[in-house]
């Protein structure tokens, strides 16, 4: 209210002691000190630039995220800055002079435009009887029938069957790349493939599988991630009858048949398969070392290596046995895991395929929906009879398992267990990147979160982020405290105040 009243008064009461420049509010005093003492305290934390206000870092970032608010109602082109969202508006306006009276739009041809308000579609397809507003795209489609590719490639015979793919392709035999990474300043032949690029820099993963929650940068990686939960497997071979999820693989699979191996070391003369084979050889001649770990600063000729190695920090363990639960960071060992579960377990489930050692009965009861084993307090039914044990001893409160030192007692001997590390001080869980020892799992996982910088639990009321849930509930104890003293000073102020007058 104060500040609205200076608008009409034209008062001007904080002023700059460098220039003596005069603002209504100091805010706008603060924000322009900064112009003399050259201070930047907002940083971005992807390239380090430093800015002087917020404004200026939220404008920045949109060009590391590709974040482009800014859309042309014409061509749905897209920008980042409104500076060049209105240039970009004004040739519209110098090139498009006819507007039309229905949607307020500026078109070159307003005939056409008009009929997309209508729903006019004059141009029908003779086969499918599919119908168009434009006549070029009744030709285009014309084309998904009669096979035509018009559009041949001068150098390699490629046809395709719109103009602009031929431009797209002919930049691969000329070696043009007109898109350059603003960032690193690697260049590419086509714009999606620098989208594509820009997500490493990011980390952007926009591409989520529905069933898993796994998350991927790009849509051909979830499309060939979909594949390992549906089991679809499109490509057959001819010879052997062998079918595979990819193209590719039925093609390098293809030469097993043939015995060709087209791509030759021009060091040793070992011959490969497949070219990348031979790009992974190739580092064993040079001794080079591309891929580096930003933790330890560790060095690989593969990424898969490094992926490999990232999950010793991360505690990442992608490879979980579906017999006993047991998570794996790299495939080798899960795959000796799961010999060793056929070896140990002779029954096979005809439903699913699962392996068991003698508990087949209980597992096909999970197929059948059979809970035999019912409470005879609650009614509640379960499949096995010590999950039924357990449920009972909610009701008894019955504690059967106790600790012979402390007497303490629990209604699960895996707890019992637990506990016992206590006394004996046992710590099974070592911290692979500073070798800390826990007794619990629990333990670990949180310790390693103060080596990853994760911080999951965030403070409802002051947005602070923590590593552990039980500080963010301390940190709002405090900040309740804190505000109920604000309270209690402002109303003694007020008390005082009162007395004055």
């Amino acid at each position: 209210f104060i500040c609205f009243d200076l608008i009409h008064t034209g008062e001007k009461p904080f002023e700059c002691g460098i220039c003596g420049r005069k603002f209504r509010q100091l805010t706008g005093l603060k924000s322009h000190t900064k112009t003399h003492t050259k201070e930047k305290p907002f940083e971005c934390q992807i390239c380090s630039r430093r800015f002087a206000h917020l404004a200026g870092l939220k404008g920045h970032m949109k060009i590391h995220t590709l974040e482009k608010t800014f859309e042309c109602e014409y061509c749905d082109e897209k920008f980042s800055h409104k500076s060049k969202f209105n240039e970009h508006m004004m040739d519209h306006k110098r090139k498009m002079p006819f507007c039309c009276s229905d949607c307020g739009k500026f078109c070159g041809s307003l005939k056409y435009h008009v009929r997309g308000h209508k729903g006019e579609k004059p141009f029908e397809c003779g086969t499918c009887g599919k119908k168009f507003r434009l006549n070029c795209l009744l030709k285009y489609h014309a084309r998904v029938h009669t096979g035509e590719k018009p559009f041949e490639c001068g150098i390699c015979g490629k046809k395709f069957k719109l103009k602009w793919l031929l431009r797209s392709h002919i930049r691969f035999h000329n070696g043009e790349k007109l898109f350059e990474c603003r960032i690193c300043g690697k260049r590419f032949s086509f714009n999606c493939q620098l989208k594509y690029h820009f997500t490493i820099h990011t980390g952007e993963k926009p591409f989520e599988c529905g069933i898993c929650g796994k998350k991927f940068r790009h849509p051909t990686g979830l499309k060939r991630h979909t594949q390992t939960h549906t089991g679809e497997k499109p490509f057959e071979c001819r010879v052997c009858g062998k079918r595979f999820r990819h193209n590719c693989l039925l093609k390098y699979h293809f030469s097993i048949h043939t015995g060709e191996k087209p791509f030759e070391c021009g060091i040793c003369g070992n011959k490969f398969r497949h070219l990348r084979g031979l790009k992974k050889h190739t580092l064993t001649h040079t001794g080079e070392k591309p891929f580096e770990c930003q933790i330890c600063s560790s060095r690989f000729a593969h990424l898969a290596k490094l992926e490999g190695h990232m999950r010793v920090h991360t505690l990442e363990k992608t490879f979980e046995c579906e017999y006993c639960d047991e998570k794996f960071s790299h495939k080798t060992k899960f795959n000796k895991h799961m010999m060793d579960h056929k070896r140990k377990m002779p029954f096979c489930c005809s439903d699913c395929g699962k392996l068991f050692r003698l508990d087949l009965i209980n597992h096909i009861r999970g197929h059948t929906g059979e809970k035999p084993f019912e409470c005879r307090i609650c009614g509640k039914r379960f499949k096995l009879n010590c999950l039924l044990k357990y449920h009972f001893s909610i009701h008894t409160g019955e504690k059967p398992f106790k600790c012979g030192i402390c007497g303490k007692k629990f209604k699960l001997k895996w707890l019992l267990k637990s506990h016992f590390r206590i006394h004996i001080e046992e710590k099974p869980f070592e911290c692979e990147i500073c070798g800390k020892k826990f007794r619990h799992m629990t333990g670990l996982k949180s310790h390693t979160k103060t080596h990853t910088g994760e911080k999951p639990f965030e403070c409802r009321i002051c947005g602070r982020k923590f590593a552990q849930i039980c500080k963010e509930s301390n940190r709002r104890n405090q900040i309740k405290t804190l505000n109920k003293n604000k309270t209690f000073c402002n109303l003694i102020s007020f008390i005082f105040k009162l007395r004055v007058c």
